[in-house]
């Protein structure tokens, strides 16, 4: 069993930047199905608008007709899929790329194929406890949601690259963080530095007309398949070489761990 080694995280965001560098094709089906996902809302909420009755003054009067409600369910349920899409997509992907160096869409999908099931158990176990940490929030200072955020972190990579239903990545999840305490806290708050930084970017990309919040959607996915990467690497390597990883286009391949880099010699006596 592995200690918490709190050792090589600097070795495993500059692995992880190489990765997306090299495999940018990454970041396209998070920014694919989040244009489609919100064009389908769009036409969802349009849909269900015309058999909403209205007063004078443009308010609702009385209960929405039973086809709005039921033209205003499918929201919820493409966000679900578009969701279910894009983690298996990215994350797939991430594990292939810490395989092979490099990843494909066919990675991508070939882990929704097999994992879709994984994640959506796993997304549903998460939910309960989010909604049980947001509850004790107000009575432990907030440490009940950082507790949820921090034990959940490897639960996606575990579905997915590590194949395991809903309920056992959840418990390899917090086993993992049990054994790599401090380094994962490291992960989490450097993550989080990063994604504060590219929001206040985002924000101000908005102020360019029309091409602003195209790259500020843009940068999010830059962002969002960095810390997959990151937590995808950490993940495996919590688990150990030679790990079959799954979701990689065709037959599991092995992770191992990239060799160190090599040693400047030292100055000559």
């Amino acid at each position: 069993m592995q200690t918490d080694p709190g050792r090589d995280i600097g070795n495993t965001f500059s692995r992880s930047w190489q990765l997306l560098t090299s495999n940018w094709i990454i970041i396209v089906p998070g920014i694919i199905i989040g244009i489609v996902a919100g064009i389908l809302t769009a036409l969802i909420v349009a849909a269900a608008v015309p058999q909403i009755v209205y007063d004078a003054n443009g308010m609702p009067t009385g209960m929405p007709q039973a086809g709005a409600w039921w033209t205003l369910a499918l929201a919820p349920i493409i966000g679900i899929v578009a969701t279910i899409l894009s983690i298996t997509y990215t994350t797939g992907m991430a594990g292939a790329a810490w395989a092979r160096g490099t990843t494909t869409l066919a990675d991508g999908g070939e882990a929704f194929r097999e994992d879709a099931g994984h994640v959506l158990m796993a997304m549903l176990i998460m939910i309960v406890v989010g909604i049980v940490a947001a509850i004790l929030a107000p009575f432990t200072l907030g440490l009940s949601v950082l507790a949820f955020l921090l034990f959940f972190i490897y639960t996606m990579p575990a579905a997915v690259v590590g194949n395991r239903p809903g309920m056992e990545a959840v418990q390899e999840s917090f086993q993992m963080v049990m054994r790599a305490f401090v380094t994962t806290i490291i992960i989490v708050l450097l993550i989080f530095v990063i994604g504060i930084v590219a929001g206040m970017i985002g924000l101000a990309l908005h102020a360019i007309p029309y091409i602003g919040p195209i790259l500020g959607q843009v940068l999010q996915m830059i962002v969002v398949a960095f810390s997959t990467l990151v937590i995808v690497g950490e993940y495996l390597k919590l688990r150990g070489p030679g790990v079959p990883v799954t979701g990689t286009g065709g037959s599991p391949t092995s992770y191992t761990p990239p060799p160190p880099p090599p040693q400047s010699p030292g100055p000559t006596v």
